[in-house]
């Protein structure tokens, strides 16, 4: 949780990251999640996923951030083009990092109202947004 509250590209009030990270605390928590993972098949599930984006026709966004530490945004277009999709997928110059819809949704408020309603990438106002002690103010960078 320590990276919640500093490590991340943007940080969450320590009483919300302590709150967050309360179920992990719980060593059967780790157990199940352990066991979970280790009975998934994951060549499999791949499989099938990669099978469902081949026919998936439903319009859907996907907001990327430079500051993702595990996954590459590269990796999501490389994934994208192999498939005939309505999925949108754009990069965002907000610090967003591994799981920004939970950490850090008014980063990706805006984006995501314009998108829905059907205004164009361009139009896309794609502000540096920093969090600081007082909240999430833009940059004036």
């Amino acid at each position: 949780m320590t990276y919640n509250m500093s490590g991340s590209p943007y940080a969450m009030a320590e009483k919300d990251a302590l709150t967050y990270g309360r179920p992990s605390k719980d060593p059967a928590a780790t157990v199940a999640i352990a066991k979970t993972m280790d009975q998934v098949d994951f060549p499999k599930l791949l499989k099938k996923v990669d099978e469902g984006y081949l026919t998936w026709r439903k319009p859907s966004l996907c907001l990327f951030g430079p500051s993702d530490p595990f996954v590459e945004v590269g990796t999501a277009f490389e994934f994208l083009e192999s498939k005939r999709t309505n999925m949108k997928c754009l990069t965002l110059a907000a610090k967003l990092g591994h799981m920004p819809q939970e950490d850090y949704p008014e980063a990706l408020h805006e984006p995501m109202m314009k998108w829905l309603r059907g205004e164009t990438d361009a139009d896309i106002k794609q502000g540096l947004l920093k969090m600081t002690k007082y909240g999430i103010v833009e940059s004036k960078n």
